[in-house]
């Protein structure tokens, strides 16, 4: 049974047996072009016929890899190679084609392969390319990936293509030998109660309507306290699964990416069945996959509604911002008259003056307000924060208790703050405890501890502490300050850097391909020198043109003129829009 037929069509099957129809210029030029060893080889045999035959595969072995049985080429126009068309080659080529035994082509082609520095594929030759094409199909499983993969190894390799059925069948062992080596490195993986919980995924859950794996999947459609629990919830039924344990890092990541269809209800026998197929990767590729999704999507979500709250306050109490807003417009009406006054030019400051205390002193005292009605330095935001705290109470300990935290620099007071506040959470403390951080408390939020721990409110003291804490922690989580175990978005940022036990061995071959030195006393000698004698040189003498684009005033003070603006051609415009227009849309 011809196996390479079951995975390539009849026209592919064609073109990697027979010469192509008709070779490009470039490729005749590249590969049919024979050097004058190479002629002189060629003539070294007898008669026209052979040396034309023996140039062809020649050439022919560096431009496919292979010498076809057909060993005369002929184009579909009807030029040979190296020549005009002429009815004396034309026939030289047809007598070398049907007059040359297959024993003198067989001996023919041994010579060419030796002439060429190519070799046979034997069974060294076997051993490993069989070998090589495990690696790949370790990484994935599409048969004519790997089958052109081997094509390709093969020329590189400068060993002569084998028979077509032989490769694929090579190509279909190391795909065996392949799931073979998958399913061992997924063994410690797979235990009895892990199997059921992987059946357990992709059966229709009667409290949900749908299959576990369906709703993990399922993201939130808007940024509210609900939907932040909801993610949590996902997360809890996960860390129950063990997902954040699972250790998959002996599967390649290419591998895990494939998402081969799973059956639709569990088949009897360990995992369902599925123990010998490509399912069983995938679901534990999906567990660990949303793990870290949700992780992430968990604190996209508490970044959001942290920064807009929008649940009414607590019974009582007013916003502050309702108050100032009902202010606004008698202030701003009062400042129109000022101004006005102010501005006219025929007054002169006397006349101002009483101007503006005519505007009358019941209007001037009104709008007045008392240090104590005036808003903090934050505008009133963290006091608005407060009112709505109940909301943000509704969320935030869900979030604290389900994620951990991590901080890339130490000793670092936000997290101090955030494992405090986690054991506050645990603990139920209804008051912050005596030295707890509040360094890490902007200067514009310190007002509100002060006046709280003045007034003895202890209770609205915890709300502004823990609020601070929270807001810490969100500036902390965008800035790379605190990272999230678990999380690709929110992960360390040490991790996308060379470790540090990895950089020695590492450091010369990268000191040679950037060109640095290797010191940085070194670098930054060199940089001192661009910037003193070519930068800082080329601006002095730019300055001293009148007409330049930069120019120094008598005080020294540095200015740049304004860049001209850039005229687009209009279809340049239209070719940019299309391609936005193609992109997709990040958050």
């Amino acid at each position: 049974m011809n196996v390479a037929s079951k995975v390539l069509s009849d026209d592919e099957l064609e073109q990697l047996s027979t010469w192509p129809p008709e070779v490009p210029r470039s490729d005749l030029v590249a590969y049919f072009t024979l050097s004058l060893e190479d002629r002189r080889w060629v003539r070294s045999h007898r008669g026209a016929v052979e040396r034309i035959g023996l140039a062809v595969q020649l050439g022919g072995l560096g431009y496919l890899g292979f010498v076809p049985d057909d060993p005369c080429w002929r184009p579909r126009r009807g030029r040979p190679v190296g020549g005009r068309p002429d009815r004396r080659r034309r026939a030289t080529f047809n007598r070398y084609a049907t007059g040359v035994d297959g024993r003198t082509r067989r001996r023919h082609l041994a010579a060419v392969v030796e002439r060429a520095g190519w070799r046979v594929c034997g069974p060294g030759e076997w051993k490993v390319l069989g070998d090589w094409l495990t690696v790949r199909a370790l990484e994935h499983d599409t048969p004519s990936v790997l089958f052109r993969q081997a094509l390709n190894q093969l020329r590189a390799d400068r060993v002569v293509r084998p028979g077509l059925d032989r490769l694929m069948r090579a190509v279909s062992t190391a795909r065996v030998t392949a799931q073979d080596e998958l399913r061992r490195r997924l063994d410690p993986e797979l235990t009895p109660e892990r199997c059921d919980q992987l059946d357990d995924l992709v059966v229709t859950d009667p409290d949900l309507g749908v299959a576990r794996l369906v709703w993990l999947n399922d993201g939130a459609t808007s940024a509210s306290a609900e939907w932040v629990k909801a993610e949590v919830a996902k997360l809890g039924y996960l860390v129950a699964l063990g997902a954040h344990r699972l250790d998959l890092s002996a599967i390649p990541p290419e591998r895990l990416a494939s998402s081969p269809c799973w059956p639709a209800a569990p088949r009897p026998g360990p995992c369902g069945g599925w123990r010998q197929s490509a399912a069983i990767r995938s679901l534990l590729a999906a567990l660990a996959a949303a793990h870290t999704e949700i992780v992430d999507e968990t604190v996209r979500l508490f970044d959001m509604v942290l920064a807009a709250p929008t649940a009414s306050p607590r019974p009582g109490r007013r916003a502050p911002a309702e108050s100032v807003r009902s202010d606004v417009g008698r202030r701003l009406a009062l400042l129109d008259d000022i101004l006005d006054v102010v501005l006219d030019p025929e007054l002169d400051d006397a006349a101002v003056g009483a101007a503006v205390r005519g505007l009358g002193p019941g209007r001037l005292a009104g709008a007045a307000r008392s240090a104590d009605e005036r808003p903090p330095r934050d505008g009133g935001h963290l006091e608005l924060m407060e009112v709505r705290f109940s909301h943000v109470r509704s969320f935030a300990p869900h979030v604290l208790g389900a994620l951990t935290f991590a901080a890339s620099v130490a000793p670092s007071e936000v997290l101090d703050a955030v494992v405090l506040l986690q054991a506050m959470n645990a603990e139920g403390r209804r008051h912050v405890p005596d030295g707890a951080p509040i360094d890490f408390i902007a200067a514009r939020w310190r007002p509100y501890l002060d006046a709280a721990r003045a007034a003895g409110d202890e209770n609205r003291f915890k709300h502004y502490w823990e609020l601070c804490a929270l807001l810490a922690l969100r500036a902390g989580l965008r800035s790379g300050e605190i990272w999230v175990q678990g999380s690709r978005r929110y992960a360390n940022p040490a991790s996308y850097l060379i470790a540090p036990e990895a950089w020695p061995a590492q450091r010369p071959e990268v000191l040679e391909l950037t060109g640095m030195p290797t010191t940085i006393a070194e670098r930054l000698a060199a940089i001192d020198g661009e910037m003193t004698h070519r930068y800082l040189d080329d601006l002095e003498g730019t300055a001293r043109r009148p007409d330049g684009p930069a120019r120094l005033d008598t005080d020294g003070h540095l200015h740049l003129k304004a860049l001209t603006a850039e005229v687009m051609d209009p279809s340049v415009l239209a070719e940019r829009n299309a391609v936005v227009a193609r992109l997709p849309v990040v958050p």
